[in-house]
């Protein structure tokens, strides 16, 4: 899996093959097998259009293709455009050098506009990401890919904590929905280093998950906002912060992130603030006073640390979204928490992965 970066136009992620699109004298010209399988499919409607991402030089080049039996989903092109004229419903990146000799023909791409992202290659997990929309086609992958819900069409994400390369490679093997990145581990020692540093440690992983969910649980101690920063305009980052151990409130830290997206900005249009999560241990009593900081508004969603003997009722959380972290003993634990309160989402070991998607597929 191989990741290029543009700047994006268009509402939705496409997910389809490549046909690089070379000139002729001036003139636009494809592929001869992909024109070969147009016509067929302009002959036989049964099959109907054939979803294709053009590569061009120039992005105006995909608008003189019109060619029954194909369906344009995406354009990728290596000049930059002021403005896009292309309809709103199809996904655009522009500015990616080198694009042509990058994207191999009839090879899997999937556009995502709103972080400027072209992933080459993607694996079954990032294709899957990129098709979690009911009402689009999926290509055929292995069922553990997809997110797992109970029998009463209740979605339950399944997010794996790792520490090592290996532990990373076995929970994208099983289908994880997301990894939460923890210090200290391989992946993020626990020494301060540069933004810059920190940033090109972390984007393998980013590359890994194809742009997914990643969740940093390190405290600004550790990770540098800079970093942060950075890593989030690339993927959909979730910072995992302990309200107690934070040595300035939250709502402050928002700020210094607003102000380092604002310079950002200027350099990647796709800058965005990552969601903060609360980490929190479940009170003993179930109470919520012992468990809710008081700035807890300043925070996106909850990450709950349930214990593994006697796990108290869970108490309510107002409208913040709720993940609940299940360190071991899952066939006890997840069906408490699915029957117990209205978590979005679990997070186990890598290792535990497919037995928690194949556990919430049983629950009611």
């Amino acid at each position: 899996m191989n990741l290029l970066h543009g700047a994006g136009h268009g509402d939705n992620v496409a997910v389809a093959r490549a046909v690089p699109v070379q000139e002729d004298q001036g003139r636009p010209t494809l592929p001869p097998d992909i024109l070969t399988e147009a016509a067929r499919r302009a002959r036989y409607k049964g099959d109907g259009p054939l979803d294709v991402i053009l590569v061009v030089g120039d992005a105006a080049q995909a608008l003189f293709i019109r060619l029954p039996g194909l369906a344009v989903v995406g354009v990728v092109a290596e000049e930059e455009v002021a403005q896009s004229s292309f309809p709103p419903d199809m996904a655009v990146i522009t500015g990616v050098a080198g694009a042509r000799e990058a994207i191999p023909e009839g090879e899997w791409v999937i556009l995502d506009p709103a972080r400027g992202r072209v992933v080459v290659e993607p694996d079954a997990a990032a294709i899957a990401r990129a098709q979690a929309a009911p009402e689009r086609p999926r290509v055929l992958i292995g069922a553990a890919h997809f997110p797992a819900r109970t029998l009463g069409g209740v979605e339950i994400a399944v997010w794996a904590v790792v520490r090592s390369q290996t532990d990373v490679e076995q929970a994208l093997a099983d289908g994880a929905d997301g990894l939460v990145v923890t210090a200290p581990s391989d992946l993020l020692p626990m020494l301060m280093e540069s933004p810059e540093a920190q940033t090109a440690r972390l984007l393998p992983l980013i590359e890994a998950v194809g742009g997914g969910a990643l969740a940093f649980d390190a405290s600004p101690d550790v990770l540098d906002p800079a970093a942060v920063v950075a890593l989030a305009a690339r993927c959909e980052a979730r910072w995992l912060l302990r309200p107690g151990d934070l040595h300035l409130p939250a709502a402050d830290l928002r700020e210094e992130l607003t102000a380092l997206i604002a310079e950002e900005q200027e350099r990647d249009r796709a800058a965005r603030m990552p969601l903060f999560t609360a980490v929190l241990p479940a009170a003993a009593d179930g109470a919520e006073t012992e468990t809710l900081p008081e700035d807890i508004a300043a925070y996106d969603d909850i990450l709950l640390l349930l214990p593994s003997d006697a796990p108290p009722p869970l108490p309510p959380f107002g409208n913040l979204p709720l993940r609940v972290y299940l360190e071991n003993d899952l066939e006890t634990l997840l069906p408490f928490v699915v029957k117990q309160s209205e978590a979005r989402g679990i997070v186990v070991e890598p290792h535990a992965v497919a037995a928690a998607k194949n556990l919430i597929r049983n629950q009611e």
